[in-house]
């Protein structure tokens, strides 16, 4: 028997299947949840069709509960396609994370656990900037590579460190 949802994470994507199996090879070693209380909801907003084909592939090969959602047109519409995930989503956190963002290995777990120790339902926070050049990721080997990559280049945010 499948356990509950805990969190669903929603994923906005844009002709970014590149970013996306980081993205997934993260949330599949994510500390402090199991599996079975996470969902991955990618919900591409209009990429090519050679993207769509690449991201499900990558969400075929996830241990994850996953699923692909699409939404076509000539305009980027982000909000619709965040709105179309969360009707389908079971989990009773939401998380959303823009296509090029790759979260910590802790995320998940922090997430729940900041909405259980909140009177309100809504967690904001802010984005580290981790400004990936494009042929760093073209030459990675494997998915674990990109968390290395990603602590070389981290550049801290400019208003943290005038403080």
């Amino acid at each position: 028997m499948a356990g509950k949802v805990r969190l669903s994470v929603i994923i906005v994507n844009h002709n970014q299947s590149n970013i996306l199996r980081f993205q997934i090879a993260v949330l599949e070693n994510q500390v402090g949840i199991v599996h079975s209380e996470l969902e991955v909801i990618v919900t591409d907003d209009s990429s090519d069709v050679s993207e769509v084909k690449k991201i499900g592939e990558i969400l075929s090969r996830t241990s994850l509960s996953s699923r692909l959602l699409q939404q076509n047109g000539a305009r980027f519409w982000a909000t619709r396609a965040r709105n179309s995930a969360i009707a389908c989503a079971r989990g009773d956190v939401l998380l959303f994370l823009d296509g090029d963002m790759i979260p910590e290995v802790d995320i998940c777990a922090k997430h729940v656990s900041l909405h259980a120790s909140v009177e309100k339902q809504i967690v904001a926070g802010n984005r580290l900037r981790k400004d990936i050049p494009l042929r760093c990721i073209e030459e990675l080997s494997s998915d674990a590579d990109i968390l290395l990559l990603l602590r070389k280049l981290e550049i801290s945010d400019p208003i943290i460190a005038q403080q």
